[in-house]
Formats: C-alpha cells, sequence, structure tokens
C-alpha cells in the first residue's frame, strides 16, 4: 500500500522534501507524498482535495500555495495513506462505512507501522516524521453526491471492494476519473475491511463504461491507468471467482498466480459473497 519502488522527483520546480505537484489538467494537480498521489480539483469558486496522503506535512498548507480557494477534504477511503494527512483539515468527507475502520488505520500507531521498511529507504525518510496532525478532524458522511466547485463538478461514485465503502471521483466534462486504491495494477482484497472479489467485480462494472473514454489516475501510479488493463482487471476478477470456491481457513493468494502486468492479492475464504 505504501511500498512504491520509485522515489519520485521534484516536479515543476518546487524546492521542498515531503509535496511534489504537478498541473495535470486546468486547476487540477496530482500532488505526491512519498509514493502516494492525492488530487486537488479547483473551480472558480472552491476546489475539492481527493485522499490526504499519510500526513507527513502540512497538505492544507500545501494546497493553500496551489490555489487560494478554500479547500474541502474527502477521502477515497480509510487506510492510513488515504486519510494519515487529515489533521490538517478541520473537517474530512467520508463515507460512512469507513467511519469504524477510520478509527482502526487513522492512529498515529498504524500510520506509522504501515509506512514500510522499503518506503523508508527509497524515500530516505523515518516512520516517525509521520505527523500527529493539527486538529482533531470531525468526519463528514460523504454519499453519491456531487461538489459544485464553480464551472466545475465533481461526482462521488460508490465502488466498493478495496474497502467496504470505497468512492470513486468522477469529472466527467474533463473526462477524469479517480479510481483511489479500488482500481489499480495490484488489487488488494485481503486487507481487513475488504469485500469478496465477487462483490468487487460486481461493483468494478459500474465503472466499466468510463474506462474507454476516460483518463484514469489512481493513488499508487503517477502516471494515468492503461484502460485496457483495467477492463483486462475486472475479467480476471470474474474469471476468478468462476473457477474458485472458498476455503475454510483463509490463506492469502494472488491472482493469475504467473503475475505480470496486473494481479489481484485477495483472501481464500472471500472469494465469493456468502450467499453466492
Amino acid at each position: 500500500m505504501i511500498d512504491c519502488a520509485e522515489k519520485p522527483p521534484i516536479i515543476d520546480g518546487m524546492k521542498q522534501t515531503i509535496f511534489q505537484a504537478r498541473e495535470i489538467f486546468d486547476n487540477i494537480w496530482q500532488i505526491e507524498e512519498y509514493g502516494v498521489f492525492c488530487y486537488l480539483v479547483a473551480g472558480s469558486e472552491r476546489a475539492l482535495l481527493i485522499d490526504t496522503g499519510t500526513g507527513f506535512g502540512d497538505l492544507a498548507e500545501f494546497a493553500a500555495a496551489l490555489t487560494p480557494l478554500p479547500v474541502t477534504a474527502a477521502a477515497t477511503h480509510a487506510h492510513p495513506d488515504h486519510i494519515g494527512g487529515r489533521g490538517a483539515f478541520k473537517t474530512l468527507c467520508l463515507p460512512q462505512e469507513e467511519f469504524g475502520l477510520a478509527r482502526f488505520y487513522g492512529s498515529l500507531f498504524m500510520r506509522r507501522m504501515m509506512f514500510s521498511k522499503a518506503a523508508q529507504k527509497t524515500y530516505r525518510t523515518k516512520r516517525s516524521a509521520i505527523r500527529k496532525g493539527k486538529y482533531r478532524t470531525k468526519y463528514l458522511p460523504l454519499k453519491e453526491e456531487r461538489f459544485d466547485l464553480g464551472g466545475r463538478t465533481v461526482e462521488c461514485i460508490r465502488v466498493p471492494g478495496h474497502t467496504k465503502g470505497g468512492m470513486m471521483f468522477l469529472c466527467r466534462a474533463e473526462k477524469l476519473l479517480f479510481t483511489g486504491d479500488d482500481l489499480c495494477r495490484a488489487l488488494w482484497l485481503f486487507l481487513p475491511g475488504a469485500l469478496s472479489v465477487s462483490e468487487w467485480a460486481e461493483n468494478a462494472e459500474r465503472i466499466r463504461p468510463f474506462l474507454s473514454e476516460y483518463t484514469l489516475y489512481s493513488a499508487h501510479d503517477r502516471e494515468p491507468q492503461d484502460p485496457a488493463l483495467m477492463k483486462k482487471l475486472i475479467e480476471t476478477a470474474h474469471r476468478l471467482v468462476r473457477e474458485q470456491k472458498n476455503t475454510l481457513l483463509p490463506r492469502v493468494r494472488v491472482y493469475p498466480k504467473e503475475y505480470t502486468d496486473h494481479g489481484i492479492l485477495y483472501r481464500t475464504d472471500r472469494v465469493r459473497k456468502k450467499r453466492d
């Protein structure tokens, strides 16, 4: 989850060591924090920040350097590298199904623990640099809704799987889709709070219509996702469900075994939803 192997460059000449930013569309920025990618979408009246990183620095302060507009922070899900920087904001919009998960993963202990030794070596920073945050952030329920930013709208689409309340963010006019961790080359469905493979595959069908025409940005890749590969990922999940049944005892496996360009990490007791 926080094991990106590539050290980020300084983007656009911004001289600091925690966050880097690049403008991927007019007034839409990709912000990188040690291998985790957040997205700032600005309209004419306000801006929406999608995910808040792990919490090494003050992301609100960094966002203010990119846009003078008031910023609403929202998260795709409640893993520590997505809500960890919430302490820079008074409120965070989060799917209500994720509130319990946020209490588990949002603590300073969990955020530091899940910043791996490999990541510490890659980015030459220690997990002790992760901050507590200056605010006791209040969670606001995030539903399938629209954020009107002034001349620009962002839609929320619920696509559970990686977690039970996972949300994606869609900019229709710009044909951009921000997928968080629920659509990526290495799909993790084995952590606490993840749904079965069959549930993810069913939910992912909701976004299949967008894959051909939209540019897809995830939380752990600097460059856009390959739409053909993402379609292949959905088909792989359906094939896994057809081929395997739930086991009594849980084991973590990867499918397909000959992992090449994509794969699903799953628990063998959660291939199919219990009623399947």
